[in-house]
């Protein structure tokens, strides 16, 4: 074990734990892809009750170890509140050992992790549940939950790696899994089409990724080979100057790269819309907790390439700045998110997919956490991570649903499905509720902490400009949400009713549906009374107030909530949402011209056309490049065939073989020629004297015999 480790419990126990976290959903997976293997080999499936206790079984079993973990982690905290001390574990071993600076496997546990380890493994396995009925009748079932179940590991290898080298692996075996999940239908065109442009963006982020690896590996194999790329050890040096602040600018950058390909942001967002090709049980654990959080994740894990004063204050109130920060590479991240929300949010609007209305809707809640980030709020991003992973895998839950009720995903063929499905249109309900950021809700609180964050932070470039941008998104939110509830569940079923008979949810699609929707009430509850009531709001270490415990567990603080902040985006959200009442339910005659206007209808369709961002990228590509491609080609045949190859190296060539033959002939083949010819010669003299007599035979014995005795004469006449 290497690395001290501190901690008030069982330090085996928890570390057990936590790798069985990650170990027993990783047997899991291949052990299900295996029996795939069988399956396509005999030529007939095994029953689906087995895959799902195997699939669903591996996911309980990690969600129990991660409960055991957190209660384990957590305990003096709970029991002594402020007086309480939590802190970091590291558990590693030497993976490829070298005299340069070590490669290390591990687990390295925080409350950053912690936490997320067990919001990620209970919607984990919610929607493992759910996926027993909603893939039912699936040839590939089996095949399904056993690529699940390696997807979930990942991102638990991910969250728990202490490394950036454990977690690159992890990140590339996140990748690889979800390149499969989202083409789970290969053979349809648009699916295969899908899971390779998600490869390909994300692969643009992983080598931003792998060279600022590479960058921060160099400068700290020098300052501490043996834990060179170890978190804790990179935020040290900064911290002590080993690293300064100017040397990490490229690779800040660089590994918020990575993230940008990741978790879609401005410009890279186009591949997760085109996710949905994936079954729904995917979309909803892709975009709520996993991949798409990973990236976020790996922002907030490597704060200290952002913001040095991890251990303190990292906004100063007082005067305005943040204390040595990366301000240009801050802007950059902070005005990254700004973007990707508002035009996230437009896109949202502009779609009639149900599931691609969500699929915007992350992108633009996901540009909402990398705002609160880059403004130095690490506790106002978490925090929003935590309520949309809630309420995002709920509405995805829901969305399924529906299309598994009326078998399509247009909401022109939906409408009236409160009266054939009351628990989704309740539970959807919740879930727009919070995403919409409706006051007193999860998202309210979590979305106004990262409104404040960026408000109050004077140092990020028109810091108030990225306010103004984010609140009018929150109405915008507002606005698309409650339009997709009056299309989906309010007013006249537009479905053919000759084909279409909506039923109410299946009982295991819906025990997850429930339980989500509890927990969006139980965070909405929780956090108002925490943070209103004086008594729990007061008590900064009390776990009652979750934003501030949350601070506190992560050492980095936010300003107060006052309702005087929180009135603009409440304001924009009500107007969304009366808006599209006014529109899309009472079709009050004025708003309808004005939607239906020409106007209105290009300012939709640019929207629609994603404000033509992948289009520039395949510009970029298939303009810039080709044309690159085609000078290279260019000079290629021109220069290196025509030039080099073709004249100088076959002339030459011709040349050095011409010399080389003249060589061969005088020199070789002369030198051969001579000594046999001076062979031939001597045999031919002495064959003169071969008569057949033995008198001549005699004289050359004698001859010989003589020449003998004279050698070891003189022989011995010198040695005297």
């Amino acid at each position: 074990m290497a690395g001290e480790i501190h901690h008030f419990g069982t330090d085996e126990n928890i570390i057990v734990f936590s790798i069985l976290v990650i170990l027993v959903p990783f047997i899991t997976g291949i052990f299900l892809m295996g029996v795939r293997g069988l399956e396509i080999k005999r030529g007939k499936n095994y029953s689906e009750r087995f895959s799902s206790i195997v699939g669903v079984g591996g996911l309980a079993t990690s969600w129990i170890f991660s409960i055991l973990v957190a209660i384990d982690y957590f305990r003096n905290y709970i029991t002594l509140g402020e007086h309480a001390e939590v802190d970091k574990i590291q558990y590693d071993y030497e993976f490829l050992p070298s005299h340069v600076g070590s490669l290390k496997w591990g687990i390295l546990l925080d409350p950053l992790a912690v936490i997320f380890l067990v919001v990620l493994t209970t919607i984990a396995f919610l929607i493992h549940l759910y996926s027993k009925d909603y893939m039912h009748a699936d040839p590939s079932y089996t095949r399904f939950f056993g690529t699940m179940n390696f997807f979930t590991a990942s991102m638990l290898g991910f969250i728990l790696a202490p490394n950036l080298f454990m977690g690159f692996i992890f990140w590339e075996f996140l990748g690889f899994s979800s390149y499969l999940l989202i083409g789970f239908y290969w053979h349809k065109p648009s699916a295969s089409s899908a899971m390779k442009k998600a490869f390909l963006y994300n692969k643009v982020g992983d080598v931003s990724f792998m060279v600022g690896i590479a960058l921060i590996y160099r400068k700290m194999v020098v300052l501490a080979p043996n834990k060179s790329l170890d978190y804790l050890e990179i935020a040290r040096q900064i911290e002590v100057g080993g690293l300064k602040f100017g040397d990490m600018i490229f690779p800040a950058l660089l590994i918020f790269g990575g993230a940008v390909g990741k978790s879609a942001q401005f410009p890279l967002f186009g591949w997760l819309p085109e996710a949905m090709e994936g079954p729904t049980p995917v979309s909803s654990l892709l975009h709520s907790s996993t991949m798409v959080k990973a990236g976020l994740f790996l922002v907030a894990r490597n704060y200290f390439l952002f913001y040095q004063n991890q251990g303190s204050e990292a906004i100063t109130h007082v005067t305005g700045v943040v204390t040595q920060s990366n301000l240009d590479v801050a802007s950059i991240v902070a005005w990254t998110g700004t973007i990707t929300a508002l035009l996230g949010a437009l896109i949202a609007l502009s779609q009639g997919d149900i599931k691609k209305v969500l699929a915007f809707s992350t992108i633009s809640q996901l540009g909402y956490i990398m705002m609160a980030l880059g403004s130095g709020g690490i506790t106002a991003g978490f925090y929003h991570i935590i309520s949309h992973a809630t309420f995002k895998s709920l509405l995805f839950l829901c969305a399924g649903a529906v299309i598994h009720s009326v078998h399509s995903q247009d909401m022109k063929d939906m409408g009236g499905l409160k009266n054939y499905m009351p628990a989704t249109t309740i539970t959807m309900g919740i879930g727009l509720l919070g995403l919409s950021g409706v006051i007193f809700t999860n998202g309210f609180w979590s979305k106004d902490a990262v409104l404040l964050s960026i408000k109050e932070n004077d140092a990020i470039i028109f810091n108030e400009l990225a306010w103004g941008i984010a609140v009018l998104t929150a109405g915008i939110t507002a606005f698309y949400s409650a339009k997709l509830f009056i299309l989906v569940f309010l007013g006249e079923g537009r479905y053919d009713r000759d084909h279409v008979h909506p039923a109410p949810t299946a009982r295991y699609m819906k025990i997850p549906l429930i339980a989500l929707a509890s927990l969006v009430v139980i965070e909405s509850i929780w956090w108002t009374f925490g943070t209103l009531i004086p008594s729990l709001r007061d008590n900064h270490a009390s776990y009652w107030n979750f934003e501030v415990a949350l601070g506190s567990l992560l050492n980095t603080h936010g300003g107060e909530f006052t309702f005087a902040d929180a009135v603009p985006s409440t304001l924009m959200g009500l107007i969304g949402i009366t808006l599209a009442f006014v529109v899309y339910y009472w079709e009050i005659p004025a708003a309808v011209s004005i939607k239906a206007s020409s106007f209105m209808a290009s300012l939709e369709k640019v929207a629609y056309n994603r404000f033509g961002v992948d289009k520039l990228i395949y510009w970029i590509v298939e303009t810039p490049v080709m044309w690159i491609g085609d000078r290279f080609q260019y000079v290629d045949k021109e220069i290196i065939d025509g030039i080099f190859v073709d004249q100088l190296a076959a002339e030459g060539s011709l040349f050095v073989a011409e010399k080389s033959d003249d060589f061969d002939r005088g020199i070789i083949d002369g030198t051969v020629d001579w000594f046999g010819n001076r062979t031939r010669d001597i045999g031919y003299n002495l064959r003169t004297h071969a008569t057949g007599k033995t008198p001549n035979y005699a004289r050359f014995i004698s001859l010989g015999l003589a020449s003998i005795l004279l050698i070891f004469t003189l022989n011995n006449l010198i040695s005297f």
